[in-house]
């Protein structure tokens, strides 16, 4: 996670990780923690509460060299990353996600609009979206995650809104509208 900077309140936002809303709303979907900072992990870590990491990106918000430090006492440290930094880096295996031109995928900006962006690039080498590492990963741990292709993942986080039933369509509004002369 990148660290907050400067906003403006009109176009610039504190938040500075691209489809940070998006991530929140996939471990929403997915029923896990909300995701933290760098250093709420480095701090966890320091405290012996995880195991495990999987993580996504490469950039952090924290000391690198402490960060590093209390990775390295992890049993297992797994990065989705599309650039070198301190978390592939540290990693016991990284994965080599597609960047964002190299995958179509739905971005949700800061204020929860979901906004599509098609793939541009092919992707280098074993590079492949982070959706799919991800279902990959659960596949290889006997885990299940509700997708099996990108439509899947999509209609998951953003269904189509349900008309209230109670709610009459304009057209039966204006068949009970009595036209006056």
């Amino acid at each position: 996670r990148r660290a907050d900077g400067d906003a403006d309140g009109i176009l610039m936002v504190a938040d500075k990780n691209p489809n940070a809303a998006g991530v929140a709303r996939v471990v929403e979907t997915l029923g896990l923690a909300a995701p933290k900072s760098t250093s709420d992990l480095v701090e966890a870590l320091g405290q012996g509460k995880y195991d495990y990491v999987l993580s996504l990106g490469a950039a952090i918000d924290s000391d690198p060299a402490k960060a590093k430090e209390k990775l390295a006492r992890v049993k297992g440290f797994v990065a989705l990353a599309t650039h070198e930094g301190t978390l592939p880096g540290a990693a016991h295996v990284v994965l080599p996600a597609a960047s964002w031109a190299e995958a179509a995928g739905t971005y949700v900006n800061a204020k929860g609009l979901a906004q599509e962006a098609e793939k541009v690039l092919v992707p280098r080498g074993d590079a492949h979206a982070a959706w799919q590492l991800v279902a990959a990963l659960a596949k290889a741990l006997d885990a299940e995650v509700p997708w099996k292709k990108r439509a899947d993942l999509v209609s998951a986080l953003f269904p189509p809104p349900v008309e209230e039933a109670a709610a009459p369509k304009a057209a039966d509004a204006a068949a009970q509208v009595e036209v006056q002369p």
